[in-house]
């Protein structure tokens, strides 16, 4: 009515308990609060998720956003974004792994250039310019490879089975034979068999 009209015009009308100034009297006809914030009309007593606080308004967070602290910070991110310092990324640094329960990014292990967990034995690839090998069970090592096996295009690779240790690929490749194995040799090349013939092993490895 016109009357209302002029209520409204003058300022005259009763506002809500929420409100410091409004359109209506409706809970949702504030146009500014009396000490909390305003959102669509509403005065809150706090920004509703996916909304921050600037001035006296909650302003919606950018879309990467689950929860932001400032125009420049956000303290939560939403999938399939992750947070990286301060920010939420789609593509994730180098040297990280997803965290999908708290969608961050976290540091993978030192040993690992690229992972899928915070463990050494959870590394895609080793971190090779600082000295680390993969081994045949996916962990890195540094610049020696475990017992039983050898190093192969960074990787350590497990030994024959008659090899407890060895030098490369295969049975001519053993430097040491597995217990109950006897070290023969034929033209400087050393294999491991067990001794037959009558033959036992001695103190040394060998069949005598």
């Amino acid at each position: 009515s016109d009357v209302y009209k002029r209520q409204l015009l003058y300022n005259l009308i009763e506002c809500h308990d929420t409100c410091a100034t409004c359109s209506s009297t409706a809970k949702d006809g504030c146009l500014t609060c009396t000490s909390s914030y305003l959102l669509n009309s509403y005065c809150l007593e706090k920004c509703l998720q996916g909304f921050y606080v600037s001035g006296a308004s909650c302003v919606p967070c950018p879309p990467e956003c689950k929860t932001y602290f400032s125009p420049n910070s956000c303290t939560e991110c939403s999938a399939p974004y992750y947070m990286s310092g301060d920010g939420c990324v789609e593509v994730r640094p180098k040297g990280t792994y997803p965290d999908d329960n708290l969608q961050i990014c976290s540091k993978c292990s030192s040993v690992c250039s690229t992972c899928y967990g915070p463990t050494s034995s959870e590394c895609n690839e080793c971190n090779s310019s600082a000295g680390y090998i993969k081994s045949s069970t996916g962990s890195c090592y540094s610049h020696v490879c475990p017992e039983g096996t050898y190093v192969s295009s960074l990787q350590c690779l497990p030994c024959n089975s008659s090899c407890s240790a060895c030098k490369g690929e295969g049975e001519q490749n053993c430097t040491a034979c597995k217990e109950g194995l006897a070290e023969v040799y034929s033209e400087s090349v050393m294999s491991c068999v067990p001794c037959s013939g009558g033959f036992k092993m001695n103190s040394k490895g060998r069949c005598v």
